[in-house]
Parts: C-alpha cells; sequence; structure tokens
C-alpha cells in the first residue's frame, strides 16, 4: 500500500509540474504577441536601421 501512495505522489508531483511549465509558456507566448516585453527587440531595430541606410532613406 506503500507504494501506490508514493506512485500517486510522484503522479500528483508530475501533473503539477506539467501544470506549471504550461502556464510559463502561456504566459511567454502572451507576452511575445501582445507586446508586454516593455521594448522593442534590439535585433529588429537594429535590421530596420541598416535597412533603411542601405536604401539612403535619411529621416
Amino acid at each position: 500500500m506503500i507504494r501506490s501512495r508514493s506512485q500517486a505522489f510522484i503522479t500528483q508531483l508530475i501533473i503539477l509540474a506539467a501544470a506549471a511549465a504550461a502556464v510559463v509558456v502561456v504566459g511567454w507566448i502572451a507576452v511575445q504577441v501582445l507586446g508586454l516585453g516593455g521594448r522593442k527587440g534590439g535585433t529588429t531595430a537594429n535590421v530596420r536601421k541598416a535597412v533603411l541606410q542601405r536604401n539612403h532613406f535619411h529621416g
């Protein structure tokens, strides 16, 4: 009977860990989609700047 209790505990622990991981992933996706990161990505800004310089759009 002790073995079945420990198996139940391990099962609950795995379910809890999976649920926590799902919350983290969904939260990260929401931040990416909704743009709640607080600033624009540096790489995107640098690519835009380089394209503008290449095309000689001064502004």
